[in-house]
């Protein structure tokens, strides 16, 4: 198990829209991030937070943030409807890139902050075909 550090870049203060969790994906709005695969502006710090109080957001270097899934170094993370890491799929903004390997779902991983690409990562579809006729049968099974 290694150790998850994180070395904070830019620190800005927001007003918190909402409850703030510590160590979550934190939206434009300053709210905790709360669909899935949505734009974040960076990282709450290590302190929850009331509603309409101000709080630290980190927005590059690397940041702590809790984990939603298991994340292994390298993959390419989003926030979920919780504000925490997951995997980024197609059509989501990538938040960042996983550091460290954090296979324990609820801690916390090191994440590099920047990015804000839209992933491109293909979605898994199959299609079967089957075919009859009196004297033979075909089947035919593509992927995408």
């Amino acid at each position: 198990m290694s150790l998850h550090t994180e070395k904070p870049g830019t620190i800005v203060t927001g007003v918190a829209n909402g409850a703030i969790t510590k160590r979550r994906f934190i939206g434009y709005d300053d709210a905790v991030c709360a669909v899935k695969g949505m734009l974040a502006k960076g990282v709450s710090r290590d302190e929850d937070q009331d509603t309409g109080k101000s709080f630290a957001i980190t927005i590059d270097g690397t940041a702590l943030v809790e984990a939603g899934g298991a994340l292994s170094k390298g993959d390419n993370v989003t926030t979920n409807a919780l504000g925490k890491a997951v995997i980024a799929g197609k059509g989501e903004y990538i938040n960042g890139i996983v550091m460290r390997d954090q296979l324990t779902v609820g801690q916390d991983v090191e994440i590099r902050l920047g990015g804000n690409m839209i992933s491109t990562v293909p979605t898994t579809t199959s299609t079967t075909t089957t075919t009859t006729s009196s004297s033979s049968s075909t089947t035919t099974s593509t992927a995408a």
